[in-house]
């Protein structure tokens, strides 16, 4: 979670990404078509948190559902932390149709986590 917190927003809880659409140290994104987080909004879904504006979020707060939604990325593509990065990135239908789709990004966290790519 530090290695995506230092990529993603360097470590500025108020960090401000992609145009003005993605909030917070794990930075998650806002759709500028309907103001909804994909991300958070997956997380509601599939867990008892309730769905909070990125913009309004706290820094704890913000940590706690990105961490939650990289958890059930990972899980939703088998249990690899290489691939759930991916989808966290990409977003899980482009990780999965597209393996390239953040690659070198997800190396570069994995890597400095102290891990490895599983092959």
């Amino acid at each position: 979670i530090l290695s995506m917190i230092k990529h993603e927003s360097a470590g500025q809880p108020d960090a401000i990404g992609d145009a003005g659409y993605s909030h917070g140290l794990m930075q998650l994104r806002i759709n500028p078509d309907d103001e909804i987080s994909p991300a958070v909004e997956t997380v509601r879904r599939r867990t008892s948190l309730p769905y909070k504006d990125p913009r309004e979020m706290t820094a704890t707060e913000n940590i706690r559902y990105g961490t939650e939604y990289l958890r059930l990325m990972t899980s939703d593509l088998g249990g690899s932390f290489y691939d759930g990065i991916r989808a966290y990135l990409c977003g899980p239908g482009t990780a999965k149709a597209n393996t390239s789709c953040g690659s070198r990004e997800a190396t570069e966290r994995v890597s400095d986590a102290g891990g490895q790519r599983e092959q």
